[in-house]
Order: C-alpha cells, then structure tokens, then sequence
C-alpha cells in the first residue's frame, strides 16, 4: 500500500464515525473522512482513511507511549502519537472510576471528546454477553469479565447527557420501554441481589443457595426498573468483573458454567434499569 503524501488530521473530522465490534450492519459513512475501528487481527489491510486502535493483548506487543496502540496510514505522525497518548491518559481517568481497565471503545470515545470532535457510535453497545460456553474449564475466565460492563455504561451515559447533541450513540438507547412508576406491591430485587453476592463472595461457592440467585433473575423488568436508583447500580458494579491483577477473585460466579447464564440475564436486568434512569 502506498502511503498518503498528504496526510490529514483528526481534527479535520468532527463527525467521526467509531465502529466498534459488536452486533449490527456496517454503517454507510462517508470513505474521504477518517473513521475509527478497534483490535482488528494484524494481517487485516488498514484502509488509507482508518484510525485502529489496538489494546496490547491485540497488538501483541509493548506500546511505547501507552497502553493503546493507534495505526494509521493517512493521519500525521506527530497526531497520531498525540492521539495515542490522549488515549491512555483517557483509559487511565476510566480505569481509576470504573476500578479496573475500560474497553478500547469507552476510551476513544472520551479522546474523541476530549478533542472536540462529534462522534457517531457504531456496533458499541456497550453489553457484551457473559454466557460461558460449556467446554470452558473451570479456571479459563472469559474475556469480556475483565471489563465493568455496567460501569461503563453509566460512564457512557453520563457523557450523552453532557454532550447532547455532539455525540450519537444510537446503541445505547435502542430496545427502550415505557414503565409506569407505581412499585407498590413489587418485589424490590435490589437489596437481595447485594446480600446475595456480598455473602456468597466472603462464604465461597459451596455455601451458598444458587438457587435464590437463580429465582432472582425470574423478577420482572418493571421490578428491576421501577426500584432502581444510581447508589445501588454503582453499588453492584464491583460484582460483575474480573480484577486483572489478582489470581484468586471473590466473584467466583463469574468462573461458573452452571450460573453464566444467571448472571448474564441479572447483568442484562441492571443495564435495562441503567437506561431507564436516564431517558
């Protein structure tokens, strides 16, 4: 591939589009203004107007100036190193909020608004499953647990009510719907499931009644919703993710076949709550 000998600068595209890795359609977008794609295989070809953006596990190598690694054929040399130091100092205000790393999308949204630019969201949900596949072994952790999936969602909502119209995230209020605000009568599953999984992380897996957490995750959307405030999402966040740096975790649920579909639906419950809050 020839390289560009005219080469351009982020700034240049404020209505930069950011297509994540998640469900959905390629988005038609304009192929003369740069666009933004995360931890695609090495030998995948890098379009002249592509920004990629890598993790270190995806680069499989040490990035100099940070934990994220940019390639671009077409962007400056010095912008794209000022890109990707923007980048880590982004993931490093996350990652002290979210109590662990944020995803490759989460911060390259945040970079790009921290640069003034007005991204459009593509394929990011920002909910990726925990089932765990039957043939996983029992200590083989998935993927997406090192993440605080709902964390980040509180983050990405945070930065859709403060900017408005300067950013469109189509993903992140997809599949709404209307709740009435009468609970009266309603189980309230929130102070079940934080005793549940505070007991369960200091008692240890064959302690506990799986069962209850199991019936837990049965409840009703409108009881997830109709109960939900932002103290106690927040206060589950911590039991939803894997901590890198240590080898034995308290979450050992997240290790667990049998409950990967229990704790995919409860995930699934909050971050519906989450979105209710703030619509």
């Amino acid at each position: 591939m020839n390289i560009p000998t005219d080469k351009w600068t982020i700034q240049a595209a404020a209505g930069i589009c950011i297509i994540g890795n998640g469900p959905g359609e390629m988005p038609k977008f304009e192929h003369d203004r740069p666009f933004i794609r995360f931890n695609l295989r090495e030998d995948t070809p890098l379009s002249l107007m592509e920004i990629r953006v890598s993790n270190q596990r995806v680069s499989q190598r040490s990035c100099e100036s940070g934990l994220l690694q940019v390639l671009s054929w077409g962007m400056r040399d010095a912008e794209r190193d000022r890109f990707q130091r923007l980048l880590t100092q982004q993931a490093s205000k996350l990652d002290a909020d979210l109590g662990c790393p944020p995803s490759t999308g989460l911060a390259t949204v945040h970079a790009c608004m921290e640069l003034g630019l007005s991204p459009h969201v593509f394929r990011m949900p920002l909910r990726p499953s925990l089932l765990r596949a039957s043939e996983l072994a029992p200590r083989q952790p998935l993927a997406a647990a090192f993440h605080n999936w709902l964390g980040e969602q509180r983050m990405a909502w945070r930065l859709i009510a403060a900017q408005d119209e300067h950013l469109n995230w189509p993903d992140m209020t997809a599949n709404s719907h209307a709740i009435t605000s009468e609970t009266e009568g309603h189980l309230d599953p929130y102070p079940c499931i934080f005793d549940w999984m505070k007991n369960a992380a200091s008692r240890g897996p064959s302690a506990v009644d799986r069962a209850s957490l199991v019936e837990l995750a049965t409840s009703s959307q409108f009881d997830w919703k109709g109960h939900a405030n932002h103290e106690r999402l927040r206060q589950l966040e911590p039991f939803f993710h894997l901590d890198r740096v240590r080898q034995e975790t308290p979450n050992w649920w997240l290790y667990s076949n049998s409950l990967s579909t229990t704790i995919d639906t409860l995930l699934r419950r909050l971050t519906q709550a989450q979105q209710f809050l703030y619509l």
